[in-house]
């Protein structure tokens, strides 16, 4: 029987993709809340882009993506992919593609991509995947870039930041956690200093109680951020200042903040994903590059 590409729009058949998912990635798990907060919690899925390959009844290989921007220039994020070990060269993995960029064409998309967006898994594609780098260079993907994840140590410290906050609120600066009232702020001050996708991540620490997410703000105005756990399962980031504070160790105070949730929370390290300052990290968190990624796209014809 041949095999033959479904869209999943049932959570059971969802489910079924996640665990063959989990099933094929040797580097990589996720939990069931965090895949669907990735997927079809994704603000850029559609439905449709959420594809499962079957032999007979047996489901073999999925494929989700997700799309980004407005036609003429929208691009379609691979967010992850699988095909079960013993099905692999068998031609399961271009039908999902191939339907997938069908699927994508018709919304618009001009290019399929997999690199750091919003909600990612990954900020690129692990090499050590390397049937998967493999595939995705037989089907005209070209690498566009590299980048990293780095890894800190939250056993290595209490990370306490009371001295320095109290040095900071003698010049009108006060940390404190972000709270329910500071929707509109946190709101004004990403799309003044950073960006709507930042902003939409951030947002994303209001679905842990409390918040976590830590600002640093002038009499009412938001001026510094940190959050975790909100793009991705012991995650750190983003994390930003403007410039107007830049320079007094604001980041270094909000980031151990937010390693104390992460410690609450009992994860043992934090993972920083697709790291801008590495010599930031590596200073103040003692952080280590854990994980390379190579970014690749492919133009839609």
């Amino acid at each position: 029987m041949p095999v033959s590409v479904e869209v999943l729009t049932q959570e059971t058949d969802q489910r079924a993709a996640w665990r063959l998912l989990n099933d094929c990635l040797d580097y990589d798990r996720f939990t069931w809340t965090e895949f669907t907060r990735k997927t079809t919690r994704d603000p850029g899925y559609r439905e449709g882009l959420f594809l499962g390959a079957y032999d007979g009844s047996e489901l073999v290989g999925a494929m989700v993506g997700s799309l980004r921007g407005q036609p003429p220039s929208a691009e379609c994020n691979l967010k992850i992919f699988g095909v079960r070990r013993e099905r692999r060269g068998a031609g399961v993995g271009s039908l999902l593609l191939k339907a997938l960029e069908e699927t994508v064409r018709k919304m618009g998309a001009t290019s399929v991509d997999m690199r750091g967006n919003f909600l990612y898994f990954f900020p690129g594609l692990d090499p050590r995947y390397t049937p998967a780098v493999a595939f995705l260079l037989r089907r005209r993907f070209s690498r566009r870039g590299e980048v990293f994840n780095m890894r800190a140590d939250l056993r290595a410290s209490d990370f306490g930041t009371e001295v320095q906050e109290a040095r900071l609120r003698q010049e009108g600066i006060l940390i404190r956690r972000l709270s329910e009232d500071d929707r509109q702020g946190i709101e004004e001050f990403m799309l003044r200093e950073f960006s709507q996708t930042w902003l939409m991540e951030t947002l994303l620490a209001y679905e842990s109680e409390p918040p976590t997410c830590h600002i640093a703000a002038v009499g009412a105005r938001i001026e510094a951020f940190a959050a975790c756990e909100a793009c991705g399962e012991g995650w750190f980031g983003p994390m930003g200042t403007s410039p107007a504070l830049r320079g007094k160790g604001i980041g270094r105070l909000l980031m151990y903040r937010c390693f104390r949730d992460l410690q609450e929370l009992a994860y043992k390290e934090a993972v920083i994903p697709l790291v801008g300052p590495a010599d930031f990290y590596a200073k103040f968190a003692s952080a280590w590059i854990d994980r390379v990624f190579w970014q690749f796209k492919k133009p839609l014809e």
